[in-house]
């Protein structure tokens, strides 16, 4: 057997290199079209956000609320902070992880309806849809009552509709059981987002020792659907509609935010309200496009009051630079 010389070796490593990259173009040409994306996409460098720069050195306004969070969500800047890791009832913030579990579980053009249970389950005084209970309504409708008018026992119905999509088995068991399932999602969630300090113990945000949460935390949580599930917010700025159930009425609905009408720059907001709580309200604002800030405020007398001073504080302290 001959050896080979030195010129017949780099010929053959240089047939062997141009073969690997003729079969590599092959095989990506006929790649899922996802799968190329995914490597196009693996292969630019990360934009840097553009910089938030501070134009005015005006103090933050006087507010009522004893818990205030203001950060921008992509750069993890806060802007201002006040007991912001000190625990409150979330009042019906708390929906927004029912939202984001119920956004996630079921598909949007799934039947969904609220059950005579989620109806009984809320006291006579408490927040609760037009619809009818055994009314059928495409899901993404439900979640609408749940976020824009955040109504309890579309809260309910979403979440009994979660577990048992999460264990069909659960469907002979009772309303209560199921509940208490999903609460148990909920709750792995916000473990899983490293969250310490909130706990969950029902879906609509109802006032209990246990169910509670801070504004820093609240702000990750609305952070979590603006990166996974922002469709949500898009609902949100829905100011008012209408809803079609399967038997053909219709249910008008309205947003329980009154600062939408005011600020266009809005991307989100979730308003909450009980006696604990006192006035709750988490924004999502843009001073730039696809570039919020969150704002929540806790323990608020004047919840829109403060709300609508931070806004214009906002506009009137920074701006996003051009990238």
């Amino acid at each position: 057997m001959g050896f080979i010389s030195n010129h017949e070796k780099t010929a053959l490593a240089l047939f062997t290199l141009a073969g690997i990259f003729i079969f590599s173009s092959f095989f990506f040409e006929l790649a899922p079209a996802e799968y190329k994306a995914k490597a196009m996409k693996a292969k630019e460098p990360e934009k840097p956000f553009a910089a938030l720069r501070r134009i005015s050195a005006s103090p933050p306004p006087p507010l009522s609320a004893e818990s205030v969070f203001v950060e921008r969500i992509r750069t993890r800047e806060v802007l201002l902070a006040h007991n912001e890791d000190k625990t409150f009832a979330p009042a019906s913030l708390a929906k927004l992880m029912t939202a984001l579990l119920y956004y996630e579980a079921i598909p949007a053009l799934e039947p969904a309806s609220i059950s005579k249970e989620a109806k009984a389950v809320l006291e006579d005084d408490e927040k609760r849809s037009r619809l009818e209970a055994g009314e059928t309504v495409k899901a993404e409708d439900l979640l609408k009552l749940m976020v824009v008018e955040s109504d309890n026992d579309a809260a309910y119905a979403a979440a009994d509709a979660v577990a048992l999509k999460a264990d069909p088995a659960l469907r002979e068991a009772p309303f209560e059981t199921r509940i208490h399932r999903f609460v148990f999602l909920m709750n792995q969630r916000k473990d899983e987002l490293g969250l310490r300090s909130t706990h969950f113990t029902n879906p609509a945000g109802k006032d209990a020792p246990e169910n509670y949460s801070t504004a820093r935390e609240l702000a990750r949580i609305a952070g979590e659907i603006f990166a996974k599930a922002p469709k949500i917010w898009d609902a949100s700025r829905l100011i008012e509609g209408e809803i079609y159930s399967r038997s053909g009425k219709n249910y008008h609905f309205e947003n329980t935010d009154i600062l939408l009408k005011e600020f266009p720059a809005l991307f989100g907001s979730k308003t909450g309200f009980t006696d604990e709580a006192g006035g709750a309200l988490l924004m999502l604002y843009e001073l730039a496009p696809e570039d919020p800030i969150v704002v929540v405020i806790l323990k608020s007398e004047e919840r829109f009051d403060d709300g609508r001073a931070i806004l214009r504080w906002l506009d009137g302290s920074f701006k996003v630079l051009s990238k």
